[in-house]
């Protein structure tokens, strides 16, 4: 894979230096600055997709502890949304990212609307970036992240590297686009239509169609941005089309929640509703806003330069300042927008669907291996609650002749064993992305959870189901101590398994040790209520002679299930990094 970007970068390299060694006349000029600026922008989109995956490799965890804890506290939900946006740098990625949160029932839709709005302030931190003017440093910056990823052997510092290499091929190809666009300061067709841009609803289009073109309204913002550095683009021009591309960032949200559910539609409802009221704030006194960041911006220097080299940070200040003011104009409102939603996406309608589907996975999270584990996660605990379900359920068909109990968990075995395919198969194209030891080890968990709980369903569905079966036709009875018997192993067992779906689902590293302690303690109880049923056959009790061998068999199984509920804790307590106090004690 690193071959096949190495060979992209070296390609595209070698197609934008064209730009500068190309002949004389129109026609070959043209051809030569439509190259620059298609290899230009293939840099410029090529190293915003570096740099967002080498940030989220390096703070992949700690965006998934705080996605994963966000409280309705507006102002902290608004901070992950802007958070989460720097780190994939684009805002329209981190709103199809809360489609698929609320899709897999990982997180509520009210508590997406303050992310929504923060989503709009981290794309500014890129604007800023972008209006600095290091395009010279472009190399220096690649030469450096290239040689911290490539000789670098801890991961967080080749992360780091990534991060830096994707940077400087950004900047690279800022550098590029701008030196392409130079024949056309001077071409008065191109200068005329740069003059109609003036007009908001113009550019507004125009800003709207760049950025579902580009699906990224960072790389339109930095065509806006050099735009203006070359003197072609005012500041009153600019804002039209950076109102435009923030529209445009929603597209790719409504693209994301198309086969999504209701809450997740309501998402990408939210996340247009919010840009174009935005938008309509603004529209009317784009003027008086341009004069307001004038102010606030860097003087121009008519003296020893063109003054167009305070326009990239003036538009920079202009989408900082038009995302935050936004932000919190629109965000005590949030609880209002919710009800809004909740009345105008109507339910879906009920068609006929498949018998089980998946309810957290997802495919669009596999480039952030550790959200994609968390959402694998949550699919392994919803099995271990099917499981759990088909343990609770089997007594009846014993204890009371119940028939009726039995198709359920037939039913329940086949859920389990199509979600066992599914997180497996989830699991593998996890690690296929490359993931960090500790997640590595995670993942490892999850597999042999996976395994352990498939196992408990197995005893059920196949040994007692057949053994229920036989004994509901011969119409056997238990003696009362045996049902008593069975009963109490029964409870335990569902206790050790409850604990188990609690400590794979917590980490609780301490219920993992006590259920080490619960084990043996269940293990002596069925030894001793096996010694009492033998003494029961001894004498001569004609329910347990009947009911003996199956009787046995219960007990048995019972056992075996929660030894594999406390594998799980087992596994937990031998893979899991030990509690920071534990190291330094």
């Amino acid at each position: 894979m690193l071959t096949i970007r190495v060979f992209v970068v070296i390609l595209l390299f070698v197609s934008s230096s064209w730009t500068y060694t190309g002949g004389e006349g129109v026609e070959n000029s043209l051809f030569i600055m439509i190259l620059g600026l298609v290899g230009g922008l293939a840099f410029f989109l090529f190293g915003i997709e570096m740099l967002s995956r080498g940030l989220l490799k390096w703070a992949g965890d700690k965006m998934r502890g705080i996605l994963s804890n966000i409280t309705e506290n507006r102002f902290v939900a608004m901070g992950a949304g802007a958070f989460a946006t720097v780190m994939t740098q684009s805002s329209g990625t981190t709103s199809a990212m809360l489609v698929s949160f609320v899709n897999s029932k990982l997180m509520k839709f009210r508590q997406t609307l303050a992310m929504i709005l923060g989503t709009g302030i981290g794309t500014t931190v890129t604007a800023q970036l972008i209006a600095f003017r290091i395009t010279e440093y472009s190399l220096l910056i690649v030469a450096t992240g290239f040689a911290i990823y490539a000789f670098s052997k801890n991961q967080l510092y080749r992360n780091i590297g990534e991060s830096l290499l994707g940077m400087g091929i950004l900047f690279y190809g800022m550098f590029v686009i701008s030196e392409s666009m130079a024949p056309v300061r001077t071409y008065e067709p191109f200068l005329e239509f740069l003059v109609r841009l003036e007009n908001p609803l113009a550019g507004i289009l125009i800003g709207i169609l760049f950025t579902v073109v580009l699906q990224s309204s960072a790389a339109f913002i930095g065509i806006i941005i050099i735009l203006g550095s070359q003197g072609l683009l005012s500041l009153d021009a600019s804002i039209p089309m950076m109102f435009g591309s923030n529209i445009g960032t929603a597209f790719t949200t409504g693209l994301a929640s198309l086969k999504a559910d209701r809450e997740a539609r309501k998402v990408a409802l939210a996340t247009f509703v919010f840009k174009i009221l935005t938008v309509l704030l603004f529209i009317w006194w784009i003027s008086s806003f341009a004069s307001f960041i004038e102010i606030i911006s860097p003087r121009p220097d008519h003296v020893n330069g063109t003054g167009a080299e305070a326009v990239p940070r003036q538009i920079a200040n202009a989408h900082t300042v038009y995302n935050i003011v936004a932000a919190f104009v629109i965000l005590p409102f949030t609880g209002f927008f919710s009800r809004f939603f909740d009345r105008l996406v109507p339910p879906a309608v009920s068609y006929s669907e498949p018998e089980f589907k998946v309810r957290h996975l997802d495919e669009s999270m596999l480039k952030t291996p550790a959200l994609a584990l968390n959402i694998a996660k949550q699919e392994v605990i919803r099995m271990g609650e099917t499981v759990r379900e088909m343990v609770r359920d089997f007594p009846p068909a014993f204890l009371e002749k119940d028939k009726s109990v039995l198709p359920e968990i037939a039913k329940k075995e086949r859920k389990v064993n199509f979600l066992r395919d599914q997180v497996k198969d989830y699991l593998l194209k996890i690690t296929h992305e490359g993931m960090s030891k500790d997640r590595t080890n995670e993942s490892f968990q999850m597999f042999y959870t996976v395994k352990e709980l498939e196992q408990i369903a197995d005893v059920i569905s196949s040994r007692l189901y057949r053994k229920a079966i036989v004994w509901i036709e011969n119409d056997y009875q238990f003696s009362e101590e045996g049902r008593e018997e069975i009963l109490e192993i029964h409870e335990n067992a569902i206790k050790q398994l409850s604990r188990a779906i609690e400590v794979f689902s917590s980490v609780n590293l301490e219920k993992a040790q006590e259920m080490e302690v619960k084990h043996r303690k269940y293990r002596n109880i069925s030894f001793e209520i096996e010694k009492q049923h033998y003494e029961r056959l001894g004498s001569s009790v004609e329910k347990s002679i009947q009911s003996s061998e199956t009787h046995l068999e219960i007990i048995t199984m019972l056992r075996v299930i929660t030894s594999y509920s406390t594998n799980i804790g087992r596994i937990l307590l031998k893979w899991s990094p030990p509690p920071k106090n534990a190291e330094k004690n």
